[in-house]
C-alpha cells in the first residue's frame, strides 16, 4: 500500500506545472601580472539563475582586470565582458568569458489566430575585433539556427505563433574577450530580448491535474476500506 502511495506521489509531482526561470549565466575571469618578483594570477569562476558579477585586478591602471556582469530573466537580459591588459608587455594580460543557457516555454495570450514572436539581439563588438567571440544560437521548438547577421552587431529573428499554443525556446550567448598588455576590449554589452502579444511563460491548466488526484484519491480511499474490512 505504502509503494502504490509512493508511486502516485511521485507521478502527481512529475505533473506539477512548474513555472520556475531556467535561465543560467556561466562566467569566468583570469589576469596574470607580471613582475621582477614573479607571477601573480588572479582566477574566479561562477554561476547563477539570474545575475552574476565576476572581477580580478582593475585595482589601479597599471595592472590588467578582467571584469563579466550578467542580468536576465525569460524575457530579456545583457552580458556585459571587460579585459585590459597591462599599460606595457611586461605588465600582464587578462581573460573573460561570460556565457547564457535559456531554456523556457512560453505562450502567446490574449488573441486569436497568430501573432509574432521576435527576437532581437543587440551585440556591438570589441574595440578590438580578433580579441572578441561571440556565438550565438537561438532553438525554436526544437529547431536551431545561428542568430543571424550577427557580425553586423544587430539580429533580430521573427516567428509566427498560434495563440495559447505552447512553444519552446532556447538561447545559448557566449561572449568571450582576452587583452594582451596594453589592449582593452572596450567593455561593450550584449543585450537581447524576447517580445511578443501577450508574451508568458507557459503553466498547463491544473484541471486535468486535478481530476486525476480526485481519482487517485478515491483509489486509495477504496483500498484502505477493503483492507479495514479484510481484517
Amino acid at each position: 500500500m505504502r509503494a502504490v502511495f509512493g508511486i502516485l506521489l511521485f507521478a502527481f509531482f512529475c505533473l506539477l506545472p512548474s513555472a520556475l526561470a531556467d535561465e543560467v549565466f556561466y562566467g569566468s575571469v583570469q589576469t596574470n601580472l607580471y613582475t621582477d618578483s614573479g607571477e601573480t594570477s588572479c582566477m574566479a569562476s561562477g554561476d547563477s539563475s539570474s545575475s552574476l558579477s565576476l572581477n580580478c585586478g582593475g585595482m589601479s591602471q597599471s595592472t590588467p582586470s578582467a571584469t563579466v556582469r550578467g542580468t536576465g530573466n525569460p524575457y530579456d537580459g545583457s552580458l556585459y565582458i571587460d579585459a585590459e591588459g597591462g599599460p606595457t608587455f611586461s605588465i600582464g594580460d587578462a581573460v573573460a568569458q561570460l556565457d547564457l543557457n535559456l531554456n523556457e516555454t512560453y505562450v502567446l495570450t490574449g488573441g486569436s489566430g497568430a501573432g509574432t514572436l521576435t527576437f532581437l539581439l543587440n551585440a556591438p563588438d570589441f574595440n578590438y575585433g580578433d580579441q572578441g567571440v561571440l556565438g550565438c544560437t537561438f532553438t525554436f521548438d526544437g529547431t536551431s539556427q545561428n542568430c543571424g547577421r550577427i557580425d553586423l552587431g544587430y539580429s533580430e529573428l521573427d516567428f509566427v505563433v498560434e495563440y495559447d499554443v505552447p512553444f519552446s525556446v532556447g538561447l545559448q550567448i557566449d561572449r568571450g574577450g582576452s587583452a594582451l598588455a596594453g589592449e582593452d576590449t572596450g567593455g561593450f554589452t550584449v543585450t537581447y530580448s524576447l517580445t511578443g502579444p501577450g508574451l508568458m511563460l507557459y503553466t498547463p491548466e491544473p484541471s486535468s491535474i486535478l481530476l486525476l488526484m480526485t481519482g487517485l484519491a478515491g483509489v486509495l480511499f477504496a483500498a484502505k476500506s477493503r483492507a479495514r474490512v479484510e481484517v
